[in-house]
């Protein structure tokens, strides 16, 4: 992915993710997190990356997510 698409793609995430935490979906918002904190990663923005991961760690921990806390604590 080129630069422009993936900031196109965070853009969109963000907004993803601002409609999971208005409908209280810890599922999905965990999952628009950890999806999000990849292509940062993937950007080389480890820095930005971190607090959505420990976001996305917290909210597997508290609903008992365990496939998104294994990915959490993977990256």
């Amino acid at each position: 992915m080129v630069k422009g698409e993936i900031n196109k793609a965070l853009e969109l995430r963000k907004e993803e993710e601002r409609i999971f935490r208005e409908l209280n979906d810890p599922l999905n918002l965990n999952v628009s997190l950890g999806n999000q904190a990849a292509m940062l990663i993937n950007r080389g923005d480890l820095d930005d990356a971190l607090p959505l991961l420990k976001e996305q760690e917290q909210i597997c921990r508290k609903h008992d997510l365990p496939d998104g806390l294994a990915l959490a604590l993977i990256n």
